[in-house]
């Protein structure tokens, strides 16, 4: 299988979320810039590919989110948007499985 991108990524991972599981389009929306916000996060931290991210990107992400004021509710969503999406994305890498969710991890 060739490589999915980060981007490729997001993309069929919001498709999931509004086909697949039916949200409604305003949760597909908040998502798709859940993810971006992160995947933008991580490019800026020097990584490239999905595999490329892991526990301290992610951490940081969300300490930055913290630090910007927002609510919980929303730090809460969107914590939830990035284990749905890595959770799907474990399809496309070994290493998110196992970072970001380890009892899933086959490795």
């Amino acid at each position: 299988m060739s490589a999915v991108t980060m981007d490729e990524a997001a993309r069929r991972f919001l498709v999931h979320v509004e086909l697949e599981q039916g949200r409604s389009k305003n949760t597909v929306t908040a998502y798709g810039k859940d993810i971006a916000g992160m995947l933008e996060f991580s490019r800026g931290r020097g990584c490239e590919a999905l595999g490329d991210i892991g526990i301290a990107e992610l951490r940081g992400w969300l300490a930055a989110q913290r630090s910007a004021g927002l609510s919980s509710t929303t730090m809460a969503r969107r914590a939830t948007a990035v284990r749905m999406f890595f959770a799907r994305a474990s399809s496309y890498i070994s290493r998110a499985c196992c970072v970001l969710m380890p009892s899933g991890c086959s490795q």
